[in-house]
């Protein structure tokens, strides 16, 4: 004889609009360009662990998305300010590109370039 269990399937179903909204300065990978720059929208900062090579250096991280921008001057500054044990965690993304943010990250093998 075959057992029944004791549990009823209900289904539940999330109509909720808000999954898709999110702050105007929000990283989002779909928003972004290949390489640095360009119409792309200024997105946040954000931290992430630090990322070494197999011979023990650190991939370095540029502190601002491009040249003279002082949004990402601005929030580095905060950080070192208010948090400075994050500052090694650190990731400014900016008008960043893919291909940097992920090189920072430890995503591809060649260099981001320094810090800025």
């Amino acid at each position: 004889m075959a057992k029944t269990s004791r549990f009823k399937f209900v289904p539940c179903y999330d109509w909720s609009q808000n999954h898709a909204a999110k702050a105007t300065d929000a990283n989002d990978a779909e928003s972004m360009n290949v390489s640095s720059g360009g119409q792309q929208p200024h997105q946040r900062h954000t931290f992430i662990p630090e990322v070494f090579r197999p011979d023990g250096t650190r991939v370095p991280r540029r502190i601002r998305c491009v040249a003279g921008c002082q949004s990402c001057q601005y929030a580095y500054d905060k950080v070192v300010r208010e948090t400075p044990q994050l500052v090694k965690n650190f990731q400014s993304i900016g008008r960043k590109g893919l291909t940097v943010v992920n090189t920072e990250r430890g995503h591809f093998r060649h260099e981001a370039g320094g810090s800025s």
